[in-house]
């Protein structure tokens, strides 16, 4: 039967004849379209009137060939082979679309972020994703009922302008140019919190605005760390720029990064970008550059001591600590601390000069006391005698060597 050839083969058309004993080409098109198969069906006849010929192809028959005119059937075939093959592919079109809107719609409904449609003929929402609810725990049917003059106005006060000016620049702008503004948005329960809005405008046939269409995304933590991170920088600017030492973060190359305080007089903007080693005396820059490659190569921290002179040669002398960063941005950087530690090396010199004047004094003081005839001695608080000349050491002598002779004389 035609029903078990259809189910058994693989068929690109049918070609039926329209009087046949006990079948005809309306049975055959009726068990061609039961079969669920699209292919073509075409009616070869010799005797087929207008009529019957009319209401197979409103059946469904792709045409119809008289059969003193088979010459025609060949490009008939062909021609229906094409119109189901354009058939097919626009149903696969459509499969595919169909099933790319749910996946989107999947995504729309599931996502954390909030998509909507502004129609601004209506000026209500068209379509609000759940994810609005999450983000301001307002309904959707809440949310898609409310005016948008009303929405603008659960914005912060502060922000309001800045959102008007973008939405007006994009309903000027560019058909289908994407446009991005934050702002506060107050939430159900009262309290504001942060929202980045990205969106792009939509225009009807005359290129007038119709809709706005975009998402909407909370960024409320992400506003609190970059508001953390700038409360953190402002401590470390202050700290870093009370503190007497010099601090610098160089490159790889050497080069400057960061500086808080600067030797010489300079601005912070004037050494960004040049060498560190740069800043020393020619005699030293071999050494500087060295001390900070081995820093880098050895991952070790560094101290070394320099001499600087000023604009007027006046020598400052620096202790210089290089520290290789270890973690975050700053890996494979190095932090500079120079301490000037001029008056401390001065104060040093000072002390060694007096030792040294101290000591020859007391040189002094010693030879004019040892060439005195007179006996002197010099005893601390405990009455014990820390020193005696040589007149002193003779007359403890002799008068020991008397009384050893007393003893003497006594014990005869």
């Amino acid at each position: 039967t035609m029903q078990a050839a259809l189910a058994q083969g693989t068929w690109d058309s049918v070609v039926a004849d329209h009087n046949m004993p006990e079948f005809d080409a309306f049975a055959a098109l009726e068990t061609l379209q039961s079969s669920g198969l699209d292919i073509p069906f075409i009616v070869v006849s010799g005797s087929i009137g207008e009529e019957a010929a009319v209401t197979l192809m409103k059946s469904g028959a792709a045409d119809y060939v008289m059969k003193d005119k088979l010459a025609r059937l060949t490009a008939t075939v062909e021609r229906a082979l094409r119109d189901a093959a354009t058939r097919r592919e626009r149903r696969q079109a459509i499969d595919d679309l169909r099933a790319s809107e749910e996946c989107l719609r999947e995504v729309l409904e599931n996502s954390r972020d909030a998509s909507y449609k502004c129609n601004f003929q209506t000026n209500v929402y068209d379509y609000i994703s759940p994810g609005f609810t999450r983000i301001s725990g307002y309904a959707r049917d809440e949310m898609e009922t409310l005016p948008i003059e009303n929405v603008l106005g659960l914005m912060h006060p502060d922000d309001l302008a800045k959102v008007e000016r973008v939405i007006a620049g994009a309903m000027s702008g560019v058909a289908g140019t994407a446009y991005q503004v934050e702002y506060r948005f107050k939430y159900k329960e009262g309290q504001y919190r942060w929202l980045q809005d990205r969106f792009t405008v939509m225009r009807d046939a005359q290129g007038l605005p119709a809709a706005l269409i975009g998402s909407v995304s909370d960024i409320t933590e992400r506003k609190q760390a970059e508001e953390a991170l700038r409360e953190s920088e402002a401590r470390l600017t202050h700290l870093t720029a009370s503190t007497p030492a010099y601090i610098y973060e160089v490159d790889r190359e050497g080069k400057i990064l960061f500086a808080n305080n600067v030797y010489l007089g300079l601005t912070v903007d004037q050494v960004k970008g040049t060498r560190y080693a740069d800043w020393f005396p020619q005699d030293q820059r071999r050494m500087v550059q060295e001390t900070l490659d081995s820093c880098l190569a050895t991952a070790a921290a560094t101290e070394t001591e320099f001499a600087v002179p000023d604009p007027t040669g006046k020598v400052q002398r620096f202790l210089v600590q290089m520290t290789p960063a270890k973690s975050g941005e700053s890996r494979g950087t190095v932090v500079i601390t120079a301490t000037d530690i001029s008056k401390l090396r001065e104060a040093e010199e000072d002390r060694e000069r007096l030792l040294a004047q101290l000591a020859a004094e007391k040189a002094r003081w010693q030879a004019t006391v040892e060439s005195m005839l007179d006996p002197v001695t010099v005893s601390d608080a405990q009455g014990r005698a820390t020193y005696m000349n040589a007149a002193y050491s003779r007359m403890v002598n002799r008068t020991i060597q008397a009384n050893e002779a007393v003893v003497n004389h006594t014990l005869q």
